[in-house]
């Protein structure tokens, strides 16, 4: 007798999910208008706004893969380079592009903008397993989606795909289901280095289970996977220049260790789009 009610529950979840995935877009849809307009009105085409910044970087190890090397200037610290990147969004981005033949601008933003999606939906899931009101829910996404770095979510940035994985992993802890929670923070480990936080909240919430003896052994299963793709991200990208700290020596030269520009009014460091 409980699986009718159950079963309405879950179609219902899944359709206020849909929608709110919807508001998203709508939200994006919006946005992404006024940026091209915007960036018409200054002359310059999709293309050159689409590999503006890190979405340059992401389209290019997607069309070419990762460097071999890593350049240095005269003084010897390290130049600005794509191995400071994590592999997971040019991958996404260049199997788009191998299956569909779509560009690989298009590519990247068809990712952006699905995951985008899915993380709306994400956003909206959170907010009712804690209690919120569906109005809350919409709210909170037609929030998010319109920030003022919402630009991010519609380029062949990684944000979209990385708030993806962040939403659907607080769901998963939320709702203690431990081994879909360690699987996406892995996944996110690979997207971006960031994962940092989200890995250190799975590995507290699994101890914290394990310590209150809940859900048998299955808190293990998040402790194992949860750090594994980042893991896995600093190593590949050593290992395209023949050393494991292959990405920490990339990364200093993209302000890693927070030193400011001279001459910039002390913004923080930030490279070029490496064409």
């Amino acid at each position: 007798m409980t699986v009718v009610p159950r079963l309405a529950t879950t179609r219902t979840a899944y359709r206020e999910a849909v929608v709110a995935a919807a508001v998203q877009l709508a939200v994006a849809a919006v946005g992404f208008a006024v940026l091209l307009l915007v960036n018409h009105h200054l002359g310059h085409g999709a293309r050159w706004l689409l590999y503006r910044w890190d979405s340059g970087n992401y389209l290019r190890i997607a069309e070419r893969g990762y460097p071999a090397h890593i350049p240095h200037r005269p003084d010897g610290t390290p130049d600005y380079s794509r191995l400071a990147f994590f592999p997971l969004v040019p991958a996404l981005i260049r199997g788009l592009h191998l299956v569909t033949g779509l560009p690989h601008d298009c590519a990247g933003v068809l990712v952006s903008w699905c995951a985008a999606a899915v993380a709306g939906a994400g956003v909206y899931t959170l907010v009712r397993c804690c209690g919120g009101g569906r109005g809350a829910g919409y709210a909170c996404v037609a929030l998010w989606s319109c920030s003022p770095y919402a630009f991010a979510l519609w380029v062949p940035y990684s944000e979209a795909v990385f708030s993806a994985l962040l939403m659907w992993a607080l769901v998963a802890l939320v709702r203690r289901r431990w081994v879909a929670a360690g699987v996406l923070c892995a996944l996110a480990g690979a997207v971006r280095p960031t994962a940092t936080v989200l890995i250190a909240t799975v590995l507290l919430a699994a101890a914290v289970a394990l310590l209150r003896r809940r859900d048998g052994a299955r808190p293990w299963a998040a402790l194992a996977l949860a750090p594994l793709g980042l893991l896995a991200g600093w190593l590949y990208l050593g290992s395209r220049v023949g050393r494991w700290d292959g990405w920490f020596e990339a990364e200093r030269a993209w302000g890693a260790d927070v030193r400011l520009r001279r001459g910039h009014r002390g913004l923080p460091a930030a490279g070029p789009a490496l064409r």
